[in-house]
């Protein structure tokens, strides 16, 4: 019988050449291709214990005076702080390998090797991207919204924004929800949380139409027509708290989100409107019929304000060839920085200097992000992904198949330094 244990013989040699071909350049390689946040984020792998406690420092002293007794007599006002206290994110992945497709193999590890290398990039390249979708996101696994016809007896959904067709794949399980919130809460799912399964997708920059292997009036019997509502990767409605340590990650939307906190708010188990602004970010948007130049130098000037040197703007892939098509032949570029992200940087003048804009697939139209990515990093533990072989072994025995199976996973979150160096802004409609 062939071994599989990762010890020795045929299962030393797959484990052998598997751990080779999935070093930790290679697997960086395959995860920040064409994610241009995702690459430029500084990586820590500090992400211990229970939680993570995020201390930011938004105030200084307030306490001076030119009269000396007032100066003594306010020196209570002393530097102000927030207090995030941050749990674990996570994703997982995993891939079947057939006991029979191992026996037959066990005269030449390479060939199952060569066979399953294909598949094990597209499961670090689909782990990898969604990891990346939830970096962008708000914690509660919501992709995009729709509204529903006239009748609900039907299986076709389009998306109000035909560009975020980019996050959805054909079998891929969906939850709907009647709400769409940043600040952490679980979102209010239909019927239960019953799951729904695309069929198949027609995705372009105008229109993308989902087609569900069931009808929405079957599968949710209260869903309303001509109403919006939002779709949820299944399983990913998990909402962030310091109460929630199975939670999801907290990513720009809900970092910087577009309506400022209010009194109440609850970001890591602290209010943001003490200061809005210093600590959920700069908010900006653009005037009716303005420009992108325009928009781009009236935000960078607000940053400016803050003490702010933004170096990274992302918007969308639409928004970006319009900022290019607007410029025209006075388009300048990044030299020599396609390999960096998959994306040839446009440069941007701001007031504080140049700016590199990139073309993110995962930035919603009409929105964009200026940031200081000195300020940014993804707290995570172990390598980000990493394959999981908590007991010595590359693979373990399926309870329910004649298959063995490989998981990959990923344990992060978001983490900001200075929210309020960054900014948040919407294009003129």
């Amino acid at each position: 019988m062939t071994s599989f244990n990762g010890a020795g013989g045929f299962g030393g040699d797959f484990y052998a050449g598997f751990k080779h071909i999935y070093n930790p350049k290679r697997v960086a390689v395959l995860a920040y291709a064409n994610r241009p946040f995702f690459k430029r984020l500084a990586k820590r792998d500090e992400f211990v214990g229970d939680t993570y406690n995020h201390s930011i420092f938004y105030e200084d002293p307030q306490g001076g005076s030119a009269d000396f007794a007032v100066a003594l007599a306010q020196k209570q006002a002393s530097s102000q702080g927030a207090r995030f206290v941050i749990n674990r994110g996570r994703e997982f992945q995993a891939i079947s390998i057939l006991a029979e497709e191992i026996a037959a193999s066990r005269d030449d590890a390479g060939s199952l090797l060569r066979k399953k290398k294909h598949e094990m990039d597209r499961v670090i390249n689909e782990m990898s991207r969604r990891m990346d979708i939830a970096l962008h996101g708000s914690g509660t696994g919501v992709l995009a919204s729709f509204t529903t016809f006239s009748s609900v007896n039907t299986t076709t959904l389009v998306l109000d924004t035909p560009q975020l067709g980019v996050r959805f794949s054909q079998k891929q399980f969906l939850q709907v929800a009647s709400t769409n919130n940043t600040n952490g809460t679980q979102n209010t799912l239909l019927n239960g949380g019953v799951a729904c399964q695309i069929a198949n997708i027609s995705r372009s920059a105008t229109t993308t139409v989902i087609t569900l292997n069931q009808p929405l009036g079957n599968l949710y019997p209260g869903i309303a027509t001509s109403t919006q509502y939002w779709l949820c990767r299944n399983g990913d409605n998990l909402g962030f708290s310091i109460n929630t340590p199975a939670g999801g990650v907290a990513g720009l939307k809900s970092w910087l989100p577009v309506t400022a906190p209010t009194s109440g708010d609850s970001f890591w188990g602290f209010d943001r409107s003490v200061d809005a602004q210093r600590l959920a970010g700069t908010r900006y948007i653009g005037a009716n019929s303005e420009k992108y130049e325009q928009t781009f130098q009236q935000a960078s000037a607000e940053l400016l304000l803050q003490d702010s040197n933004p170096s990274l703007i992302l918007a969308s892939p639409v928004d970006c060839a319009k900022y290019s098509q607007e410029l025209g032949n006075k388009v300048r570029y990044s030299p020599g920085q396609a390999g960096d992200t998959g994306f040839r940087p446009l440069l941007v003048t701001g007031q504080s200097g140049d700016m590199e804009l990139l073309p993110d697939p995962q930035v919603d139209p009409g929105l964009f992000y200026m940031l200081d990515m000195d300020t940014w990093s993804v707290m995570h533990l172990n390598a980000l992904p990493h394959l999981v072989e908590d007991d010595g072994r590359p693979a373990l025995r399926e309870a329910t198949g004649d298959a063995l199976e490989i998981r990959w996973r990923a344990w992060y979150n978001l983490v900001c330094d200075a929210p309020g160096k960054n900014l948040v802004g919407t294009f003129a409609t």
